[in-house]
């Protein structure tokens, strides 16, 4: 009997929301437990990031998906890493060619001397750069500003079709669920509705003046990283800059889902900073490929081609491996590797930004009041 009720408090404290059951309170735990929860969870949402397979599950059921897909890969493997490849390896090679032959002509026409040869150096070199950035800003800046707005599109119907499908997927299990819970094949007077947008949507004022407080969150974390990147140049700054940008790019591939379930922003704040460890592991592989030691531009190509995959990566999961803990009846959630407060400085930028504007900046308790479902 007590292996029975050990076994059923494990249950009870790792039940999904989804499944309408809320775990009770986590008991104190050991510092090295606690360390160990957030080595798993780091890894869960590692794993998470990395379920190509159901990827390839959401693109065999659409064909749409796939050519959404290839447009991106068309778009940033073909024009833009093409564009830099041709004037890296093709152009401006043929520049210093070019220029190297122009001043061996000169040396043996007759021009001699230690000067003559530094002007001609020098006015080689001043070519060289002008041609370059001459070509940047003529061709490689415009290619990657179109690439950037088609990415953008790209990116919104992708998130838009493989919310379809998560839909689709989470209609299926709450149907198959009210099946063996009422053994009955009939659903009377039951809509899927009620388990996929728990979150409802705000309208008026105040639902602008979220939608406001979500874009100046993100975009605040994205100057903070920014800056941090300029001040922290020391190997401690650039980990600091790229755990940063492991929950940004987290936080991005699950906006999508997210708001496409009504989620208000408090409680993606509240949830996010939760599951800190969960979403840090979700973004390492993406900011890896900054650590391949790529230019910017190459870097963020590569990026632009990967984000699709893990965006559809975190809609095909819904974010169930983050869903571990314990939830307060205030609306906040209380996890085992506790509360990171991520986006505090962002968002108190955000609450700032909207109070002198007149918007205000929603309640200040932060939280979201949850559903029961939830």
């Amino acid at each position: 009997a007590g292996r029975l009720d050990s076994r059923a408090a494990v249950v009870a404290m790792t039940a999904s929301p989804t499944s309408g059951r809320v775990p009770p309170r986590l008991p104190p735990d050991t510092p090295l437990r606690i360390a160990s929860h957030c080595a798993a969870m780091y890894a869960k949402g590692a794993v998470a990031a990395l379920s190509l397979h159901r990827v390839a599950r959401y693109a065999s059921r659409s064909k749409r998906l796939c050519t959404l897909a290839t447009r991106c890969v068309v778009v940033n493997g073909v024009m833009f890493l093409g564009s830099l490849a041709v004037l890296d390896h093709a152009l401006a090679p043929f520049v210093a060619w070019v220029l190297a032959r122009w001043t061996a002509a000169d040396a043996a026409g007759g021009a001699s001397g230690a000067s003559a040869s530094s002007s001609r150096s020098l006015a080689a070199s001043a070519v060289s750069s002008s041609f370059l950035w001459t070509a940047r800003a003529a061709w490689l800046y415009p290619t990657y500003f179109a690439s950037t707005v088609v990415n953008s599109f790209t990116a919104g119907e992708i998130a838009r079709i493989s919310c379809a499908l998560a839909a689709e997927d989470d209609g299926a299990r709450a149907r198959a669920r009210r099946r063996r819970e009422t053994g009955s094949n009939e659903l009377d007077g039951w809509d899927d509705k009620d388990e996929k947008n728990d979150g409802g949507r705000r309208g008026g004022v105040a639902g602008f003046a979220e939608a406001v407080y979500h874009v100046l969150i993100v975009n605040s974390l994205f100057a903070q990283i920014t800056a941090l990147s300029f001040v922290l140049t020391g190997t401690i700054g650039r980990w600091i800059t790229r755990a940063l940008q492991t929950w940004l790019y987290a936080y991005y591939c699950h906006d999508y889902l997210w708001s496409a379930r009504g989620k208000p922003a408090r409680w993606r704040l509240s949830h996010f900073e939760g599951n800190w460890c969960y979403y840090a592991g979700f973004g390492s592989p993406i900011v890896l490929i900054s650590a391949l030691n790529l230019s910017t531009f190459y870097a963020s190509a590569v990026q632009a081609m990967a984000f699709p995959v893990f965006m559809i990566a975190a809609i095909a999961s819904g974010g169930e491996g983050a869903e571990v803990g314990a939830y307060g009846e205030n609306g906040g959630e209380t996890t085992r590797q506790g509360t990171f407060p991520v986006f505090h400085l962002a968002s108190a930028s955000a609450r700032a930004v909207l109070r002198l504007a007149g918007a205000g900046g929603g309640s200040k308790g932060g939280g979201a009041k949850r559903t029961k479902g939830e």
